[in-house]
């Protein structure tokens, strides 16, 4: 399934230089609104060296770890910690690379994905952010990733800034409501699937001319495998479209197939299709939701390089469980 996507990966040697760059190469004014004192800004080469030490240290005894913000597998930011006490806080950063990335309210999403990371890696009892006091990007993305906000303070908050007014927020990690909140966010996206009577691509033009997305994997019965098969006036068919109509929601869908016993009835051509994370959690969610109900299709591998299942639940709910393999290495 082909979709817009947000991730969340450790570094590796390969974003050092982009990693570099946005520190290096960025304009002074930036840098000093965000807060830095540009004479305490280490040299590139000494800045690198200290990401590679970091990479190769072991969680236990690393002073600073960083994570790679990705929207379809490029990278557009990151987010860091130091001042890691293990087992009990870290300071959090967060940065988005380009201003064309600042307001697209992506922010927040990547802040609650990367949260897993830091307090599980490091069994962090709590994480602390203090952003420039007067930025109010950050702080509006960090109240609604669902730190609360401690107090706001002057002092020198880190080893390159100048003394500046800070808001303090926290966030508490094991047995909080907000971290059970984003790991399941993080494990699961909750798409709409529509089937349509032979005029999906219609559809779907119009519905672009709506939302304003762009239609992406327009796959048609004839590519399919046996599609050949089909009758001549099916092989045109949609077999599967997608188009974003949001942040992280992807509308899809296919055209019936009369030759397969298909029939349309307006009203109930519509699916709650889950993208999960892994095999383990597809299979949990397949058993469990289809107990009681009526099995379309076995969960199972299928061509299209996904562990895939749909069936109606007891309650007349019909869902599509999916594992994207390729996302999910």
């Amino acid at each position: 399934m082909i979709q817009e996507s947000l991730n969340v990966r450790e570094i590796e040697e390969k974003d050092i230089g982009p990693l570099a760059d946005y520190w290096f190469l960025a304009d002074a004014d930036f840098l000093i609104g965000m807060g830095v004192d540009l004479k305490k800004m280490p040299g590139r080469e000494s800045f690198e060296d200290m990401l590679k030490q970091q990479m190769v240290t072991p969680y236990l005894k690393k002073a600073a770890y960083a994570l790679i913000w990705e929207v379809d597998k490029i990278p557009v930011g990151h987010s860091n910690i130091n001042n890691i006490v293990f087992g009990k806080e870290a300071y959090m950063h967060l940065h988005l690379w380009k201003p064309g990335w600042r307001k697209k309210g992506i922010g927040t999403r990547l802040v609650r994905m990367s949260l897993p990371f830091y307090f599980k890696n490091f069994n962090l009892e709590r994480l602390i952010s203090e952003p420039r006091a007067i930025n109010t990007a950050p702080n509006r993305t960090l109240e609604k990733a669902g730190f609360e906000i401690e107090k706001t303070y002057v002092t020198i908050p880190g080893s390159i800034n100048y003394e500046q007014e800070v808001s303090r927020w926290g966030i508490t990690g094991s047995g909080s409501k907000n971290l059970i909140l984003i790991l399941k966010i993080h494990i699961m996206k909750v798409h709409p699937y529509l089937y349509f009577d032979g005029n999906a691509e219609e559809a779907f033009n119009f519905y672009r001319n709506v939302f304003g997305g762009e239609i992406k994997g327009m796959m048609k019965m004839k590519d399919a495998r046996d599609g050949e098969k089909l009758p001549e006036e099916e092989q045109n068919l949609v077999m599967h479209v997608g188009m974003p109509i949001g942040n992280d929601i992807f509308l899809m869908a296919s055209d019936i197939i009369p030759s397969a016993g298909h029939k349309f009835q307006p009203g109930s051509q519509t699916y709650v299709m889950l993208d999960v994370e892994n095999k383990e959690e597809a299979d949990r969610l397949y058993q469990g939701l289809s107990e009681g109900g009526d099995i379309e299709m076995e969960i199972q591998d299928v061509f299209w390089n996904a562990y895939y299942g749909s069936f109606t639940d007891k309650f007349g709910i019909r869902w599509m469980i999916n594992f994207d393999k390729d996302a999910g290495c």
